[in-house]
């Protein structure tokens, strides 16, 4: 079976489930054994390999037939203008290094800990890696600035 990939970009979480439920054959209900191993949401169709996954900033299609769609989730960013100093942003530079590194431990705790079962690391990791990549983000936005 040929697999094919396709990328939709909408602004909002309601367009995006708009848009699955026009995709999705059929009815789907939530599936909490799945979301429970998977650590984000998963809604499955009446066939098994239908389903649609909430990862936060994308909903993922997979149907049956092998056709995966991504609707991504682009909000339209609110910018606001404000003049910082190059000491200013240097201090928010360390801030953000320090979080990093605060989640960076974290993700080694949580993977070398035994009192967390598998499923509950996995879906930490999930979480704690959005944030260090969040926090990337706008390290590099800054560098940008002062560069």
């Amino acid at each position: 079976m040929k697999r094919t990939m396709k990328d939709i970009e909408v602004h909002t979480a309601a367009e995006a489930w708009e848009k699955a439920r026009s995709i999705f054959p059929g009815e789907y209900a939530y599936d909490s054994d799945s979301s429970e191993r998977a650590g984000y949401h998963v809604f499955r169709g009446e066939k098994f390999y239908d389903y649609i996954s909430d990862l936060g900033n994308r909903l993922e299609v997979n149907l049956a037939n092998g056709i995966t769609t991504n609707i991504w989730i682009i909000s339209e960013e609110k910018t606001l203008s404000v003049e910082f100093t190059r000491d200013e942003l240097e201090k928010i530079l360390n801030v953000l290094f320090g979080h990093v590194e605060t989640i960076d431990k974290k993700i080694d705790f949580y993977f070398q800990s035994e009192s967390f079962e598998l499923k509950n690391r996995s879906a930490k990791y999930k979480s704690l890696n959005n944030e260090r990549h969040e926090c990337c983000n706008m390290i590099s936005k800054i560098y940008s600035k002062i560069l």
